[in-house]
């Protein structure tokens, strides 16, 4: 919903509230524009400091979106393994056509996929696909 009201009103700074702020949501919303985020945990105080430094022309991170972040890596954070089989997890290849291409063996991959899930916060493969997408290691890139 954020990219087509976005488009239409380009000069809108975004808050993001939510009671869920996972590293990929935020991610994913940063991407759209947003301009700061806010827990619905928060309390009263922190929502409304955060559209006072919207307002005023800055960003805003809640705490807890602060932290979801710090606990996004970057691709320079990864290792060479993980950073190729990302890359292979962009281009829609299985867990064993990966080994094959990597020259790895199918349970390195499988312990390198469960070593990059839990790096990238991410739930599933199709979350991983995701990441490698927004850090730009989709095929074509």
């Amino acid at each position: 919903m954020l990219v087509p009201l976005g488009w239409q009103l380009p000069a809108t700074k975004w808050l993001l509230y939510s009671g869920y702020l996972s590293p990929r949501l935020l991610l994913d919303a940063l991407v759209v524009g947003i301009n700061g985020a806010v827990s619905k945990r928060a309390d009263e105080a922190t929502l409304i400091a955060g559209v006072e430094q919207l307002l005023a022309g800055r960003s805003f991170f809640c705490p807890v979106a602060s932290q979801a972040l710090r606990r996004t890596p970057v691709v320079e954070g990864l290792t060479p393994t993980e950073r190729h089989l990302l890359e292979q997890i962009a281009a829609g290849k299985e867990a064993k056509a990966s080994a094959a291409a990597l020259g790895l063996s199918y349970k390195t991959v499988l312990n390198t996929m469960i070593s990059l899930r839990r790096k990238t916060g991410a739930e599933s493969m199709v979350d991983l696909a995701e990441f490698a997408r927004l850090q730009g290691l989709a095929p074509g890139r």
